[in-house]
């Protein structure tokens, strides 16, 4: 809908002037507005002829809403080539809806209130130095020493000799999200007990902090540790209870020991890791309460050097079989180029 040449009746302008050629003066004024889907746009304001002088000048009042008035209290100047407008104490609806004059307002950018900034003072330069702070030495986790080994025996009443036997230094790695916590268990503070049964035995070590709970089974030929109960409490105050009842560790001959005096460390659960030294236990078949022949591990026998000279002498052989081989086809591919 367009709207017709209208003089401004439908709100109230207050304030305006018009320099010509330098002298002030005032006249009547008319506007001209189109309306554009929502809003309203005054394109023309014209100074209505006074003697001989008519003026068109194209204003920046765009862009205002709907059943909104327009207000300016500042002054706002409009310049065309020979004649300046000031308008100030503005207030304009253009398109009237029911014959009321809405309440809503669309404020001029220069109304809107501004964020004051510091004058600015003249200082003396200076010269800026950036001195890093020192980054605070990372307090390392101290390193736990060495466990003690302990010497723990089962005995299925107190008149009888050793039913399982059990010597080792023990120590427990825990990992709760990013933190990661080592334990030693103390021996001298340690309280052995447990049980021995034909195809099942158990160890249970009980500390101030520790409860450590071991399960072995055997197949009448071999047995092995086959669960690993732990429950921690934590220098945080954390009470951690970890298990797996799935293992087979430290596997021996029935009527044999196992033994590893190497330092060992097993991966119970993604949260769990126990690590061990000076490993020997026998959890059937004792005799006199002495531990029987023992069935070493890996890198405590004799056999363990070997490996490193069975690796370099397979990467030896890898090297000359692949020199053999691009000499054999460097000498077929000159035989092929020969004259005919």
């Amino acid at each position: 809908m367009d709207c017709d040449t209208f003089r401004l009746t439908v709100c109230t302008y207050w304030g305006y002037s018009v320099t010509v050629d330098s002298l002030s003066t005032e006249a009547p004024l008319l506007f001209v507005c189109k309306q554009l889907k929502s809003r309203f746009f005054i394109i023309h304001l014209l100074l209505l002829p006074s003697d001989t002088l008519s003026v068109d000048v194209r204003p920046q009042i765009t862009d205002v809403s709907m059943d909104t008035c327009y207000s300016c209290m500042s002054e706002e100047t409009i310049r065309s080539d020979s004649v300046n407008q000031t308008l100030w104490n503005v207030l304009i609806q253009a398109f009237i809806s029911n014959g009321t004059q809405s309440k809503n307002l669309t404020t001029c950018s220069a109304d809107l209130p501004t964020t004051p900034t510091a004058s600015p003072t003249t200082v003396a330069p200076v010269t800026n130095t950036t001195t890093s702070m020192p980054t605070p030495p990372t307090t390392p986790a101290p390193t736990l020493p060495t466990p003690t080994t302990g010497r723990f025996n089962i005995k299925p009443d107190e008149n009888s000799t050793a039913c399982l036997m059990a010597n080792f230094a023990l120590r427990i790695g825990v990992e709760l999200g990013e933190k990661y916590q080592e334990m030693n268990l103390d021996p001298n503070g340690t309280t052995a007990s447990g049980s021995c049964g034909v195809n099942t035995s158990e160890l249970v070590l009980v500390s101030n902090t520790l409860t450590i709970m071991l399960t072995f089974t055997n197949d009448t030929r071999k047995f092995h540790l086959q669960a690993v109960n732990v429950t921690a409490n934590l220098s945080s105050g954390v009470v951690f209870s970890e298990a797996n009842s799935s293992l087979s560790l430290w596997e021996a001959a029935v009527g044999s020991s196992y033994m590893c005096n190497k330092e060992q460390n097993y991966t119970i659960t993604t949260k769990l890791t126990i690590f061990t030294f000076n490993l020997q236990v026998q959890p059937f078949a004792v005799k006199k309460g002495v531990f029987s022949t023992a069935e070493e591990c890996f890198l405590d026998s004799d056999l363990s050097f070997l490996v490193p000279i069975a690796v370099g002498v397979a990467l030896s052989f890898l090297i000359v079989l692949v020199l053999l081989s691009y000499l054999i086809g460097r000498r077929k591919s000159r035989t092929g180029y020969q004259s005919v």
